[in-house]
């Protein structure tokens, strides 16, 4: 046995016994009477200062609820609201808590109100005992705890301790749980942060953040970061206990025994792990992410990458030294292994127990010495299932791509899209367990992603969704079952369709406005106006009409043609119009010939009407001055001649047209047909095939393209965040900072626009984040506190390993009195990863 394992084996045999002795319960009297009830009632108190004591005071306000014992209810602690943002700053600690009770901070936020032991010694801001049924701690930030036993912020015993929306930062302990230890009791952690908390006891000191021993925890919606051990679990022990981890988010935390973030021993503990990300943890021995001892692991959902192991034992995501362990539809990605061992392996490492892989990816990973080569994926493993294991997996880098938790999708034309197997996708990989229905992000789980008609799995944590093209043309359609829109891109592929809300009749015809939030279907003499969704905003009368057959507008104004008195009606400022009727501004006689029209539209310079001759002979387009005045025509082939509908291009670009035709159910587009006018027959250069139930089409319009704010135009797709809300990743520092982020078309393509938007982000966690190859520089300032004045250790290695996906930064500092570090930075590379360039705490503190 290794004097570490040797270690371990001691600190395990000294937790058998309890870290706490837990109060003793009294002896039950017997009563041959019948009890009396309780007379104490529940009761909330008020603290109206910051005093460390005395009436008011928070310590005053336990004292006070634990006087008014009376089981089963749950007395309240409040605080004035003229305490938002105070700090109660405690000489020693507050009382133990040993009744229900709930104390809740002046307004909703972790930054409510502070509790600060101050670092003082011995000094642990709350204890909750196992006499307390039913805690909760709400709104509020617990710093400054600094024991040399276990939990320096806290330590629960009570059977159910819920806390939500607290950060507990920059606590310490000399044992386990440097920020908080639940022994014995259960504890709920919700949307909370643990943050800069440490054990610095030998390497018996375990759980940076949050050890459990013997208890169950729930971590729901929380991130962890920066927390370090001296001992096991840069972030969270697992001793012999439950433990579920759900959509949380663990970075930068390490540890000098093993587990950058995680380490699980007991043969009872159980860890379950869903739809969370654990990235940047670091340990100086094996299991950058997750070092298992003995216990059950199940891993769903997830994504472990960027983790770093320096041990001889290796497994830079995670290092398994007995117990079983599962993986379902998970990730575990450029992690690496440092140890220079021949054993080692940058994904995962195992030396007993059992590990199963299901349609989960390992892939990407790097040790620096292995078994096999420099890429040593696995160690010694025997995988099950759909799984995809090797060099170049086809994903992106780690990013926002929505959902609580950062994530790595699967790239266009991957090799883990719809590679998974059905069956195995479930809860716990086990064929006939509740199916996944969401993937780490919570988006739909089992889609077609390449679009082959079979919905299948991805492998992965993260389900591909093939991108959509933006809707070119909307074609109304009219057959009695489906009467509505119908979508194409610019391709002619369809996007879909939807049905016309409320009553339309007959629709003869359709246009809608630049983005296509506002759409226009005539009937027999009506003109209905429909939002975004095709949900029906009212109706309207185009008085002196007889027979619509097509409608235009300009956002502005509405033109309709008409097919029995064959004539164009004008009906000025009528697009905001949604009820009553409107009289014709003007109208202009249709050119000898063009007495079928079947569809009008203008570009605001030139009107265009198509006919359809009944003959099926030699259908026309006719040319006309806005104001009326023929101005030519061309005659279509044989093949268009049962047109229905035209459309130009509303960007004035190409000067096509597009006409959609009932015939041969296509949309022909004609190049350059907004100049043809010679009367001659010409050809299209291309058409596309209508949906088959787009059987009856009786009008086509196309809107400007409709590009989402998070999505540019340009050479590809490319994303980022314009809605500013910056990403986070629970990165080292708090920044407080604004920038301007600038994007323009470096390659071939066509910008949308020029995008100059406000990004404020009072409290910045993590970079900007952009994934653009068409945005050369973003230039923020930012202003950081720095917090501690060494460099972390090993980063600058870590980097090394992973160039192809660093950022490369550039910036000046200036150090002023207060700490603070005015920064400038220029990011110099377009493609900005999560890796350890984070914000100057690994680069620079």
């Amino acid at each position: 046995m290794t004097d570490k394992r040797r270690r371990f084996a001691f600190w395990r045999e000294q937790n058998r016994r309890p870290l706490h002795k837990p109060s003793p319960l009294a002896n039950e009297l017997e009563m041959r009477i019948e009890t009396l009830e309780p007379r104490c009632m529940l009761a909330t108190f008020a603290v109206t200062n910051l005093n460390d004591s005395g009436v008011g005071s928070l310590r005053q306000a336990i004292l006070d609820a634990n006087s008014n014992a009376n089981p089963g209810e749950v007395d309240n602690i409040t605080f004035d609201a003229s305490l938002t943002l105070g700090r109660v700053l405690l000489t020693t600690s507050l009382p133990r808590i040993a009744e229900s009770l709930s104390i809740v901070g002046p307004r909703t936020g972790m930054d409510s109100i502070t509790i600060d032991g101050q670092g003082i010694a011995d000094l642990q801001p709350f204890n909750i005992g196992s006499t307390a049924t039913n805690v909760t701690l709400t709104d509020l930030t617990i710093t400054g705890g600094n024991v040399t036993n276990s939990g320096g912020a806290m330590i629960n015993l009570g059977p159910n301790t819920v806390l939500e929306r607290v950060r507990v930062t920059e606590n310490v302990a000399s044992n386990d749980g440097g920020g908080i230890l639940n022994q014995d009791g259960v504890l709920t952690v919700r949307n909370a942060e643990l943050s800069n908390n440490k054990t610095t006891g030998f390497t018996t000191s375990n759980g940076g953040a949050l050890s459990n021993v013997r208890g169950t925890v729930f971590l729901e919606d929380s991130n962890l970061f920066d927390n370090s051990a001296a001992g096991f679990g840069g972030a969270i022990l697992n001793f012999n206990g439950p433990m579920t981890i759900t959509r949380s988010t663990l970075t930068g935390n390490r540890d000098i025994s093993g587990g950058g973030a995680i380490v699980v021993d007991g043969t009872d503990s159980s860890t379950r792990i869903y739809e969370s990300l654990l990235a940047l943890n670091e340990s100086s021995q094996e299991g950058g992410g997750i070092n298992i001892f003995r216990g059950f692991v199940l891993i769903v959902n997830s994504t472990i990458a960027h983790n770093l192991s320096r041990g001889s034992a290796g497994g830079g995501g995670l290092n398994i030294s007995n117990g079983t362990v599962t993986l379902v539809n998970s990730t575990v990605a450029r992690n690496i292994d440092i140890s220079g061992y021949a054993q080692g392996a940058g994904g995962i490492a195992k030396s007993s127990g059992t590990l199963t892989i299901i349609n989960s990816i390992v892939a990407e990973n790097h040790a620096s010495a292995g078994a096999v080569d420099e890429n040593v994926e696995l160690a010694d493993i025997h995988t099950s299932a759909s799984n995809y294991i090797g060099a170049d997996a086809g994903i992106g880098t780690l990013r926002d791509n929505g959902g609580p938790t950062w994530s790595m999708a699967p790239l266009a034309g991957s090799p883990v899209i719809d590679a998974g197997s059905n069956i195995r996708a479930t809860v716990d990989g086990q064929v006939g367990s509740t199916p996944l229905d969401h993937d780490q992000r919570g988006f739909t789980r089992i889609v077609d992603g390449d679009l082959n008609g079979v919905t299948t799995v991805d492998i992965g944590a993260v389900e591909y969704a093939p991108v959509q093209p933006p809707t070119k043309f909307f074609v109304v359609n009219d057959d009695g079952t489906n009467t509505g829109f119908f979508e194409y891109d610019i391709n002619g592929n369809s996007n879909g369709h939807t049905t016309l809300g409320g009553s339309t009749n007959t629709p003869k015809g359709a246009t809608t406005n630049s983005d296509a939030s506002l759409r226009w279907v005539v009937g027999t003499k009506k003109v209905f106006v429909y939002d975004g969704d095709n949900n029906l905003l009212g109706s309207w009368f185009a008085r002196q009409t007889t027979s619509l057959r097509g409608i235009a507008t300009n956002g502005t104004d509405i033109w309709v043609v008409d097919s029995a008195v064959d004539k164009v009606f004008f009906y000025a400022g009528a697009a905001s119009r949604i009820s009553g009727g409107q009289d014709p501004t003007s109208s202009f006689d249709l050119a000898p010939g063009n007495d079928n029209p079947e569809g009008i539209t203008t570009n605001g310079n030139r009107i265009w009407v198509v006919d359809n001759d009944p003959g099926f002979v030699a259908d026309r387009v006719y040319k006309y001055f806005i104001g009326g005045g023929a101005n030519g025509s061309f005659v279509m082939p044989i093949e268009n001649r049962q047109a229905t509908g035209i459309t130009v291009d509303p960007t004035n670009q190409s000067k096509h047209l597009w006409v959609v035709d009932k015939f041969q159910g296509k949309i022909y587009q004609y190049d350059n047909g907004q100049n043809l006018g010679d009367g001659l027959v010409h050809s299209f250069s291309t058409s596309w095939t209508l949906d088959p139930l787009n059987s009856d089409p009786q009008g086509i319009a196309d809107p400007l393209p409709r590009v989402s704010s998070d999505v540019l135009a340009g050479a590809g797709i490319q994303t980022n965040r314009l809605d500013g809300n910056t990403p986070r990743i629970a990165p080292p520092q708090r920044m407080s900072s604004s920038a301007t982020l600038s994007m323009f078309a470096t390659d071939s393509g066509a910008m949308a626009r020029e995008n100059s938007h406000p990004l404020p982000h009072p409290e910045l966690l993590g970079q900007l984040v952009v994934n653009n190859t068409a945005t050369p520089a973003m230039t923020s300032t930012s202003t950081v506190r720095r917090r501690e004045s060494t460099t972390r250790p090993g980063f600058g290695t870590f980097q090394l390993h992973d160039t192809k996906h660093v950022m490369r930064q550039s910036w000046s500092e200036t150090l002023s009195d207060d700490g603070s570090t005015p920064l400038e930075k220029e990011n110099v590379a377009p493609v900005i990863h999560a890796t350890p360039t984070l914000p100057i705490d690994d680069q620079r503190n």
